[in-house]
């Protein structure tokens, strides 16, 4: 998880107890039944707004995004490189297997294309198509 995200968490969780604490009685703020209606209701009304597809992918990204650490650019700068100097030693044959191992899906789609022969302005075109309809799925959401 990023800094800021478990700071923001700390400074809720301290505001929720601190509104526990100067009412007196903390069992007042936990009500089970309300919390079973609040969550069921939520879900239900998930369910009836959009398909399972679209739910189930959404699922998929809140685990991922709270799981996996993204690449600092450092790190991805890195990855090029030894990309690249792979690709001189052994030629761009051999990043075949790096693009089964790579877990940044953006860079193993432009190691597939390169592997499979397609030439730079293709990769380009597709790649900027790619990003051109991700921000457009991210719009939309």
């Amino acid at each position: 998880m990023e800094q800021r995200t478990v700071i923001g968490l700390g400074v809720c969780t301290l505001f929720l107890a601190f509104g526990f604490a100067v009412n007196g009685n903390v069992g007042l703020f936990f009500n089970i039944a309300a919390l079973f209606i609040v969550l069921g209701g939520t879900f239900g009304a998930a369910l009836l707004s959009f398909r399972t597809e679209r739910l189930s992918i959404v699922f998929k990204v809140l685990l991922a995004s709270y799981r996996t650490r993204t690449k600092t650019p450092e790190e991805i700068v890195e990855i090029l490189v030894d990309l690249s100097v792979k690709s001189k030693l052994k030629g761009i044959l051999s990043l075949q297997e790096d693009e089964d191992e790579t877990s940044i899906m953006f860079l193993r789609q432009a190691l597939g294309f390169l592997v499979d022969g397609y030439t730079k302005a293709q990769i380009k075109e597709i790649l900027n198509t790619e990003m051109y309809f991700f921000k457009l799925r991210r719009e939309k959401s």
